[in-house]
């Protein structure tokens, strides 16, 4: 049977109207135009699970996401006016970057439970794994300067803030707002506050 011949009446009128004066068409040539016509519907319901997320929806992952750039520019902007290794660049980054792989973790143990239900999947390996990731990035970050029989370690403000953006990053990205807001403000208290008093307490800059 024909696929023009299992449509319905109505359908089978629409398609008429369609190709009305463009001649008669036989049975194949009608279940081709309306193959044709179904495809683009098709292709959107195939791609439809792609491009759509099951556990977080558009405007809220952009929010996250745009919300991890702008923590991560103003912890990097702190470390650049400093003239630190790292730019801010780094940090909106790794604070996007693991925003986004949060919010895939709950997307695959999503997807797995409805395909296999008997499967079980940890997102603290997900947390565990770009934690350690980073830190090997931070560690980049320190280096260790000598100046005659000085020596000192630059750099490890920076290297931990570097993971630390990448903590907020994750909890943005599983939703934690007010966690992260938390450990923002704290950052930057450590960063700024804590770097202009090194001055008066301490009798050193931050330069290091």
């Amino acid at each position: 049977m024909s696929s023009f011949s299992a449509e319905s009446p109505d359908i089978q009128r629409q398609i008429a109207h369609e190709i009305n004066g463009l001649g008669t068409f036989s049975k194949f040539e009608r279940s081709f135009c309306i193959a044709e016509r179904d495809k683009p519907q098709q292709m959107m319901g195939f791609m439809g699970p792609l491009l759509d997320f099951q556990t977080v929806g558009w405007p809220d992952a952009m929010a996250r996401v745009a919300l991890a750039m702008a923590f991560g520019f103003c912890l990097g902007l702190d470390r650049d006016i400093k003239n630190k290794p790292v730019d801010f660049r780094v940090y909106m980054i790794v604070a996007a970057t693991t925003c986004l792989l949060a919010i895939m973790g709950q997307e695959f143990v999503h997807y797995y439970k409805e395909a296999y239900p008997d499967t079980k999947m940890d997102l603290l390996r997900i947390v565990e794994g770009v934690l350690t990731g980073i830190g090997f990035l931070g560690a980049g970050a320190i280096l260790k300067s000598s100046n005659g029989s000085e020596h000192r370690i630059i750099g490890t403000a920076t290297g931990a803030s570097i993971w630390s953006s990448g903590a907020i990053g994750l909890m943005l990205g599983f939703g934690l707002y007010g966690l992260a807001l938390l450990a923002f403000a704290v950052l930057v208290i450590i960063l700024v506050v804590f770097g202009i008093l090194r001055k008066p307490l301490f009798n050193q800059s931050d330069k290091y």
